[in-house]
């Protein structure tokens, strides 16, 4: 009853109709009201906290996760927030020379003091001889919440890559589709704790979004080979190979692939619904359709699992970043 009068007054009769109805991601009805109030705070947030260029180079979008699985950190969001920080990562890089961290103190990516559920970043950088304007988010690990803010930021920032980052298992994966299916497995809290039928897809054969067939490909539009052939050396040297992808993987059918289908979905001026038809995106009319991809690391958090100890690799990660960004703007 309680529930039910929050959902009442939260939504509209319809909305509520439409949940129960619509073949798109539905977590349940507990699960897409919290997913919308999530989203709800967030956005009365994000224009103090969203994407914001400094100058006019190059925009870019790098996402990361926080805690998932039981693990210290996420690798994904401590390259990411170490790699926003100026203190760890120099403003201006050449990546044809050695490079080392202004200091060797990573960030661990976790957001457990931030009661969004996200952080977001802004920072100037120079790659080689190209300026940047780079927006640096990093969510919780939930569905459709961290796909609405990375879709929602891109459409205010409009950038022209979006490259979301995910821990992944023995290799890099770069990866070249997603695909409109949802596991049932749930997300995580900012502390890393399983949120069970909270944040999770309601039937084993849940869609991420209703406007294709169940398991329909979208295509990533980034240029993995250019990024493999910026990166595979540097991969190799740290202990992991690089997996260009052709299409879209069965197994990686996560929040990955959710933020991933989204934002491929998305970008190409289209309105999104999420969380059972809660949260309703509209279409951003990108003049310029950013390119998306997503890059998978390698499980590094559990190898080295001490983020006090691990400064070092974070480091070398952030510059394997840096490439892939550069490669996407190659002449």
């Amino acid at each position: 009853m309680f529930l039910s009068l929050i959902l009442s007054t939260f939504l509209s009769n319809s909305t509520l109709a439409s949940i129960s109805i619509s073949p798109k991601t539905d977590l349940g009805k507990a699960g897409n009201l919290n997913v919308a109030r999530d989203f709800e705070a967030y956005k009365k947030e994000s224009v103090n906290i969203g994407c914001k260029a400094q100058g006019s180079g190059h925009r870019v979008i790098l996402t990361g996760f926080g805690l998932f699985s039981g693990v210290n950190y996420n690798i994904s969001g401590a390259v990411v927030s170490s790699m926003a920080d100026l203190e760890f990562f120099p403003a201006e890089i050449n990546l044809n020379h050695p490079l080392k961290p202004n200091n060797t103190l990573a960030h661990d990516g976790i957001l457990n003091q931030d009661k969004l559920g996200v952080k977001i970043y802004n920072r100037s950088l120079k790659i080689n001889d190209d300026n940047f304007e780079v927006c640096f988010i990093v969510a919780n690990v939930n569905w459709d919440f961290a796909a609405a803010v990375f879709l929602d930021q891109a459409g205010s920032f409009k950038p022209e890559l979006v490259l979301m980052t995910g821990r992944g298992s023995f290799s890099v994966s770069l990866e070249a589709g997603a695909l409109n299916y949802a596991y049932q497995s749930a997300g995580y809290s900012a502390q890393g704790v399983d949120l069970g039928s909270l944040n999770r897809p309601r039937t084993s054969k849940e869609k991420v979004l209703k406007d294709y067939p169940l398991n329909k490909i979208l295509p990533l539009t980034w240029n993995t080979l250019a990024a493999k052939n910026r990166i595979e050396e540097l991969v190799r040297e740290l202990g992991f190979e690089v997996e260009e992808q052709t299409t879209a993987r069965p197994e990686n059918d996560y929040i990955c692939n959710n933020v991933s289908f989204v934002l491929a979905h998305g970008s190409q001026n289209k309105s999104t619904t999420l969380a059972g038809g809660t949260i309703v995106i509209p279409n951003f009319n990108f003049k310029v359709v950013p390119k998306v991809g997503f890059f998978h690391f390698p499980n590094v958090d559990s190898k080295n699992p001490n983020i006090n100890t691990a400064g070092s690799e974070i480091f070398s990660w952030t510059t394997v970043i840096a490439q892939v960004i550069s490669s996407q703007f190659e002449k």
